[in-house]
């Protein structure tokens, strides 16, 4: 139903974009079938996703080509989810919306690059890509939240790559060396350092997914999601998967 109202105001309005407003329990996402499901590993079948919304096509589930292949230009702006969300997130982040400015190739001269150990070659392949030098990368560990070298520096740079490991419901992101897996990025360690205008690429599972603080299933109850805190504090955007890696 929302996808068909969508589709009659694309119809009607020929937007050159459209944002979507609210969690999942607002405008709900579609949930298509997961590519890589295995049993055992990425064992979510489904991955929850706007790409529906982006396409012209009529949605249907059995083919892939209806919605992986956009022709829209849609994003979300999503509050907290919950019974009793918090107004002053949403607010917050129109009013980043409302203050938005073109920003300029030496705006993102800084960066956040950081690895989790056991995947450093391809995290060293991701930053020779995005043509900087691969000793901006940093690993985790020995990179951690309690020893973090040079990464509380970084926190305010408007370029971050994160690839490492994230979790449902959990309002960390971890690093992995063998059987060790420490905390490398923490949400209330972010309160106050992200800086406007930032772009933050989360390689991670569940690296955009957002949820209810006080969902009695939250690893901490009370600490928000990694990528509403930094919304809130001024970024422009998070990419990420709303579920394991897919």
């Amino acid at each position: 139903k929302c996808k068909t109202a969508i589709d009659a105001l694309f119809a009607a309005l020929s937007p050159d974009y459209l944002v979507l407003l609210g969690s999942g329990d607002v405008i709900p996402y579609f949930k298509v079938s997961n590519p890589s499901f295995d049993p055992g590993g990425d064992d979510d079948n489904e991955v929850p996703t706007d790409n529906p919304y982006a396409c012209s096509r009529p949605y249907k589930k059995a083919k892939r080509q209806s919605y992986l292949i956009p022709d829209r230009v849609v994003g979300r702006i999503p509050d907290l989810p919950g019974k009793n969300p918090d107004p002053a997130w949403l607010l917050d982040y129109l009013k980043v919306a409302e203050a938005w400015k073109l920003s300029t190739t030496k705006d993102y001269s800084d960066d956040l690059f950081v690895c989790c150990d056991e995947w450093k070659k391809a995290g060293a392949a991701c930053v020779s890509y995005l043509s900087r030098q691969v000793n901006r990368l940093m690993i985790s560990p020995p990179v951690t939240e309690k020893a973090p070298s040079t990464l509380a520096k970084r926190y305010g740079a408007r370029f971050q790559m994160i690839k490492c490991h994230g979790a449902s419901l959990d309002s960390s992101f971890y690093g992995q060396k063998g059987p060790s897996y420490p905390s490398v990025i923490h949400s209330p360690l972010l309160r106050g350092k992200t800086v406007a205008r930032t772009v933050v690429g989360a390689m991670c599972c569940y690296g955009a997914s957002v949820f209810d603080p006080l969902d009695p299933a939250a690893l901490a109850a009370g600490e928000p999601p990694i990528p509403s805190l930094y919304l809130r504090q001024g970024a422009y955007g998070v990419f990420g998967s709303c579920t394991i890696g897919s």
